[in-house]
């Protein structure tokens, strides 16, 4: 029996029928402004097979989408929808890839990544599909390897066309570190030029995560975790391969200041990093430095796993080509070099992919989820500890007349094949509604225009009393399992506490009517304002006027689409009582995202979380400017400083921010 379908739906996209043959391998990619790299990226797929480009144009405006539509392989969708909202175009792809290729050998990869694996410069990706079938694996797994010049990043040229490894021959190994992983396929990596770049900061992180696994047989019961680094269960290939990642050519440094100050990345804290510290005079070539020619050079060090089978699938094929062939296959698999650093340090580096591989690629977890083994069924103490793990995790963000919205971690919801769990709504000890946690209920959708990943939407039907509202919302993550058979209606909370355990989120009252109507925060019994805005960052406060807390959220719209919510975490003398400070909200908006799409008028609204209430002075307008006060003479708000605007480069053509007459330098060249 089938599983569940663990994905909630979306629908960002109208899909036209095509015509695929049996046996396609499909690609799927999502980009923004890549109009250099895209030619010789589409001529290296082609080369290796691929016939169908399902790429998602992310409102291009260098020419990318103009380029894209002469070319009769590629099938274009366009979106303006957020890329961190879409948790880095997981969701784009994943709706795409559901739709064309269900039980068909799917490759997602970004427009500045290569596939490799071993004999991969003699056989096309196809045929190592045919040798994955023949070897029942459903996945392949690969290092994330960073390419690099000898030179500085100002001196890297590239021109549109060339193939990457011309210009970005460089590699190393030395400097990645291998851990073991949280999710399928249960290996983490980081490292590398960039990972040492972050080590060396004082930002106390390892950096960028440095696997995928890029090329599964799409089923129905299958997800991506944190875009295609992990995933749910998947039987993955005893081979390996590599994607040859081509981020730092001479524009980099122009792409990661204004992808930072978009502030629509998912890795908002990496940007920033990228931004500070990736300057035209960086050069990566050192001593650990190694020139790639071909897969073989990685076999050779040990980066790639190559088992025996390979080589014999492979070079079975190479017998109707002729001994020539055959003698060029067996190059393609030499004897793994000893690693010279070996014993020498207590890390694994991708000198040790080859040797580790086989013993993390344990296909019994497979097998036991793949028969049916959820959590529901596993012993009861893994169960109670998988339980207690959601409920820290799962949130409810806001709520509104139409329903709820929610966080639904992918890193704990997806590692089974069905989590089994209901969220129950009770109104004091009144109870609402409950509805399933899975793809499998009709009510639960992708929140499409939310502006932060995970989002989702889950509609329900509110009966609010007499005045309009609804008393002490509380919200409970249940155990399917664990449901009495004739429902929770008819008895208080507490009778069922040791089924409902704590509540995720509690919200004090929800008004219905209008959200910023006269008086709507009494209604709520709670008194809140937005202070100011400055350099695009945010703050204010929010109490409760019986109890003088302070730390209740607040739900962030820009243009009525969900931003965040926020708890007030920050001290400040000058709230509350005299024995006692107040705590107000601070936090980033993501105005470039806009301004960049040319809404230079933008609506901010910051509302009591679950109270369907905006806070006093707001919404109001953010035009621009750099900050806003709000002026009591006047009674409204006043910009200051310069206006943040979007303009082109005028010899490269891509778009670039500017802050007219600010401190910020324009990025233009």
């Amino acid at each position: 029996m089938a599983a569940p379908n663990p994905l909630p739906k979306s629908d960002y996209f109208e899909k036209p029928a095509i015509d695929i043959a049996d046996g396609e391998v499909l690609l799927f990619c999502t980009l923004k402004n890549e109009v250099q790299r895209i030619p010789y990226f589409l001529d290296y797929y082609r080369e290796k097979g691929i016939k169908h480009f399902f790429v998602i144009d992310n409102a291009s405006t260098d020419g990318s989408g103009e380029y894209l539509q002469t070319q009769e392989d590629v099938h274009l969708f366009h979106t303006e929808m957020s890329y961190k909202g879409s948790s880095a175009g997981r969701l784009w792809m994943q709706e795409l890839a559901a739709h064309y290729g269900m039980d068909r050998w799917c490759l997602t990869v970004d427009v500045d990544e290569l596939l490799v694996f071993p004999g991969s410069d003699l056989v096309s990706i196809p045929q190592l599909c045919g040798y994955l079938d023949h070897d029942d694996s459903d996945g392949l797994m690969c290092v994330f390897l960073d390419m690099y010049s000898d030179k500085p990043l100002s001196q890297t040229l590239y021109e549109p066309g060339e193939p990457f490894t011309d210009v970005c021959c460089w590699f190393e190994t030395d400097s990645y570190i291998l851990r073991p992983g949280a999710n399928p396929p249960f290996l983490s990596i980081f490292g590398g030029p960039r990972g040492k770049s972050f080590v060396q900061s004082s930002e106390n992180s390892n950096g960028p995560m440095m696997k995928k696994v890029p090329l599964v047989k799409w089923h129905k019961d299958f997800t991506y975790i944190f875009s295609t680094h992990s995933h749910s269960q998947l039987r993955l290939s005893r081979a390996t391969g590599a994607l040859l990642h081509f981020k730092f050519f001479d524009f980099f440094t122009e792409l990661a200041a204004r992808e930072h100050a978009r502030g629509d990345r998912r890795q908002t804290k990496d940007y920033a990093h990228y931004a500070q510290s990736m300057t035209e005079g960086v050069c990566f070539f050192g001593g650990e430095s190694r020139r790639y020619r071909s897969p073989a050079d990685l076999v050779k060090l040990g980066v790639l796993a190559a088992p025996p089978d390979l080589r014999e699938w492979f070079a079975s094929m190479a017998k109707s080509e002729g001994p020539a062939h055959s003698t060029t296959l067996k190059r393609a698999f030499p004897k793994v070099q000893p690693n010279e650093l070996g014993g020498r340090s207590t890390e694994f580096s991708l000198r040790d992919m080859a040797t580790i591989w086989p013993f993390v690629n344990n296909t019994a977890a497979h097998e036991y989820f793949a028969a049916g083994q959820t959590l529901a069924s596993a012993k009861g103490a893994n169960r109670e500890r998988y339980l207690r793990q959601v409920r820290n995790r799962i949130d409810v963000l806001d709520t509104n007349e139409e329903g709820v919205l929610l966080y639904l971690p992918e890193g704990v919801l997806y590692q089974v094949n069905d989590p089994q769990l209901t969220l129950m709504c009770f109104s004091g000890d009144t109870f609402l509604w409950q509805a399933g946690l899975s793809g499998e209920e009709p009510r639960l959708s992708v929140a499409e225009t939310a502006l932060e990943p995970m989002t989702y939407a889950l509609s329900c039907d509110w009966t609010p009393d007499k005045n309009g509202m609804l008393q002490y919302l509380a919200f409970y993550v249940v155990a399917n399992e664990q449901i009495p058979q004739g429902g929770m209606a008819g008895a208080a909370p507490k009778t069922y506490s040791d089924i409902l355990g704590k509540p995720v989120r509690v919200f004090p009252r929800m008004s219905f009517g209008d959200h910023s109507v006269k008086n709507g925060l009494r209604r709520v019994g709670m008194d809140g304002v937005v202070d100011r805005v400055f350099e695009g960052r945010i703050n204010g406060w929010l109490r409760y006027n019986d109890t003088q807390i302070w730390n209740a959220p607040v739900a962030i719209y820009l243009d009525g689409r969900f931003v965040k919510s926020v708890t007030p975490k920050v001290k400040r003398p000058d709230l509350g009582t005299e024995d006692m400070d107040g705590l107000e909200y601070r936090t980033q908006l993501p105005l470039g995202y806009f301004y960049e799409q040319g809404h230079m008028e933008v609506e901010l609204d910051v509302r009591v979380a679950g109270g369907n209430v905006s806070l006093r002075r707001a919404p109001f307008k953010v035009t621009g400017h750099n900050s806003y006060r709000w002026n009591k003479q006047k009674n409204a708000w006043d910009g200051e400083g310069a206006k943040a605007t979007f303009a082109g480069s005028t010899k490269s053509g891509r778009l670039l921010l500017r802050r007219v007459g600010s401190k910020l330098k324009s990025l233009t060249r």
